[in-house]
């Protein structure tokens, strides 16, 4: 009888959730479809209320695996959760959906290469890329924008743009933007050319979270490269 009841609870669950997401237990889903997935949990792009702004405008998109979701970061014992878009230094950064600016890191100083170092052997000791670490060093400086739960409903979405050279004078921790909206532009602080002291390596690393009461996932986490690719296709939008 016990069984039974935790049986029909579960099933309950699965049923409420399924209004509002898609689970599935197995790789069958069409992937190019998907916007991420893990553990058997899938979300279908057509959940989305909008599409994405791409962040640069007259960039194309990256296709080097290296600079996609999922890259192995060997030098900080991480995986990349984002898409890093090569562009010259100080091109325009714009706001990919509307929201609320929850974080807005424009006091970064790098620190000197030896000192970066030593914060990456810190990495090594422990096989993997330590949240202060990568939050406070590796994403020089940065924005986040909380983009509500209604962008696909059940998650909160955010988005973070990473290595800016500079933050826009607006943007400020609860400051509201709109889709579009200039944030900021590309630099490299952060990296290790940020702790050389030079304008080398420029780009935007831009990552989409997607969090709920279990865990928090990345836009193309475990979806191989070519369907990533595929899935930009359909997500993205240009100014």
């Amino acid at each position: 009888m016990k069984n039974n009841l935790l049986i029909a609870l579960f099933a309950s669950f699965i049923v409420a959730c399924s209004s509002s997401i898609d689970i599935v237990q197995n790789s069958n889903l069409p992937k190019e479809h998907l916007i991420f997935l893990n553990d058997g949990l899938s979300v279908n792009s057509k959940q989305m209320s909008e599409k994405i702004l791409f962040p640069i405008k007259y960039v194309s998109f990256p296709t080097r695996e290296s600079l996609l979701p999922n890259a192995i970061r060997a030098y900080r014992n991480g995986i990349h959760e984002g898409i890093d878009i090569v562009a010259n230094y100080n091109t325009p950064v714009y706001a990919s959906l509307s929201g609320v600016v929850v974080v807005a890191n424009s006091s970064y100083k790098d620190l000197n290469i030896n000192q970066y170092n030593e914060f990456l052997s810190k990495t090594s000791k422990i096989k993997k890329t330590p949240r202060d670490i990568y939050t406070h060093i590796l994403l020089g400086k940065y924005v986040i924008i909380d983009h509500g739960f209604d962008f696909v409903k059940g998650f909160r979405t955010t988005t973070t743009y990473a290595h800016l050279s500079q933050l826009h004078g607006n943007i400020l921790s609860g400051a509201s933007v709109k889709k579009g909206d200039l944030i900021g532009y590309i630099g490299n602080t952060g990296t290790k050319y940020g702790a050389q002291g030079n304008n080398a390596g420029a780009h935007l690393h831009w990552e989409m979270h997607f969090e709920n009461t279990d865990n928090i996932y990345y836009l193309g986490q475990n979806i191989k490269k070519k369907q990533f690719i595929e899935l930009t296709k359909k997500i993205f939008e240009r100014e």
